[in-house]
């Protein structure tokens, strides 16, 4: 008994939560934390029930490392008799989840409140992140290998439905897309946005996506905004089929300011060996297909940022002039997933390539698919633009190539496929011909 400030301990848990060394009963069913004796075990999720990550038959978990310090103590046989000082975040192989960047300090009692006084608040940290099991355990695929708290997350390398798995992964952002959320103040779409971007980029490379990891940087935890991402995430991730498995938290005041914030996350996913639309195969004469999008997705912001509330002073809550169209609908349009389009296309004809429409526009990412020697050329008028990208156009004095290059203006993911095809495809899905291949320099051309 007496105070235990500076030392981690160690938790045993006997047959599946319930033995020798203590009654740990149920877990909570929204949070999946554990109580002991009054005191809740955070993160603890990660087994639950089916004990996933029991070891060694089934008899023991060596569960949890714990920084913190115990009001009451510890007494024999594991029982716990006070409270815990910190909550300090269960952690364990080979659980994966969320970790703080934040190191534990050396003496708890002393050091966390100066490190909450220097601005970055531990305790706040793990209380916010506490209860996310359910919400990250909705996400589960095959292959997910433990649950949430670790240092890593695990997923099994023989993929089923593959014979020989080729791994894509990609990495991206959500950009200035964050300030219209910040101004609004609706964070609840943003994490999906991030996770459809991610899954159409290696989506426009035939690949089905595996697991997610996403990173929060922060000025100053806010726990409203943080569980409106997580729940973006988990929404978006659910609907690809696509594990949350990890994330990162991290506090960081003096790099970012406020309660501004950064997201960005990464993804893995499987295509079988030889059968991924590279667009080795695209030939000249081939059509360029068009998929509508709803807005601006997750790129050209900060262009149209400064137009609209910079040079035509227009406010968030308003309407875009000379239409009714809500300005906050119109810039926080969840970015499409054009996953489920691509499957129906590629289940009647041969996808010779794909371009996910996003930073560089129709102008920058069409040529990443294109074989040496060819080039494209792009007609335009052959889809509607939707108003907000004539606005920003007019509005701006933008020339054609600058508007296309910055803004998808209406496109967000092109298919090439042989000109015999295009019919079948325009039967399973809503797009647009919108150009051809050509014989040329590598370069887009806009025609007309």
């Amino acid at each position: 008994p007496g105070e235990l400030s500076a030392a981690p301990f160690f938790v045993s848990l006997r047959n599946r939560f319930s033995g020798s060394e203590g009654s740990f009963g149920e877990p909570d069913d929204e949070s999946g934390d554990y109580e002991i004796s009054g005191s809740r075990f955070f993160g603890l999720s990660g087994c639950g029930r089916d004990g996933a990550c029991v070891r060694d038959s089934g008899q023991e978990i060596l569960y949890g490392l714990f920084h913190g310090g115990l009001s009451g103590g510890f007494c024999s046989g594991g029982q716990q008799q006070g409270d815990f000082g910190t909550e300090e975040r269960a952690i364990g192989f080979p659980r994966a989840g969320r970790r703080e960047s934040a190191e534990v300090p050396a003496l708890i009692g002393m050091g966390r409140d100066a490190y909450a006084r220097a601005g970055v608040d531990i305790t706040l940290g793990n209380r916010v992140k506490s209860g996310i099991g359910a919400m990250v355990r909705s996400t589960r695929r095959p292959g997910v290998i433990g649950g949430i708290g670790g240092f890593g997350g695990c997923f099994d390398g023989r993929i089923r439905g593959y014979r020989h798995p080729v791994l894509v992964a990609s990495i991206d952002g959500v950009g200035t897309k964050l300030k219209v959320a910040q101004e609004v103040g609706k964070h609840g779409t943003i994490g999906e946005d991030l996770v459809n971007h991610c899954v159409n980029d290696i989506a426009a490379l035939g690949a089905e996506p595996l697991f997610f990891l996403d990173y929060i940087g922060t000025g100053k935890l806010s726990p409203k905004v943080f569980r409106q991402i997580l729940k973006g995430l988990v929404r978006g991730c659910r609907r690809s089929g696509c594990a949350l498995l990890g994330g990162e938290t991290a506090q960081m005041p003096g790099i970012y300011q406020g309660e501004d914030y950064d997201l960005v996350g990464s993804i893995v996913g499987v295509v079988e060996k030889g059968k991924g639309t590279d667009g080795r195969s695209i030939r000249a004469g081939d059509v360029i297909l068009g998929l509508p999008t709803n807005g601006l997705q997750t790129n050209g912001y900060t262009l149209a940022r400064d137009i609209l509330f910079k040079k035509a002073k227009l406010r968030v809550k308003g309407n875009l002039p000379g239409t009714s169209l809500k300005l906050e609908k119109l810039l926080l349009a969840v970015h499409p997933n054009y996953r489920p389009a691509l499957l129906k296309i590629g289940k009647r004809v041969k996808i010779k390539g794909a371009a996910h429409i996003t930073g560089g526009g129709l102008i920058d990412n069409p040529p990443r698919i294109f074989p040496k020697g060819l080039g494209a050329e792009i007609q335009l008028g052959s889809w509607p633009v939707p108003p907000l990208f004539r606005y920003l156009e007019t509005k701006g004095k933008l020339g054609k190539v600058e508007a296309y290059r910055t803004f998808n203006m209406g496109i967000g993911m092109i298919v090439v496929v042989a000109k015999g095809d295009v019919a079948k495809v325009k039967k399973v899905v809503r797009c647009y011909e919108i150009g051809r291949m050509v014989r040329g320099d590598g370069k887009v051309r806009l025609i007309g």
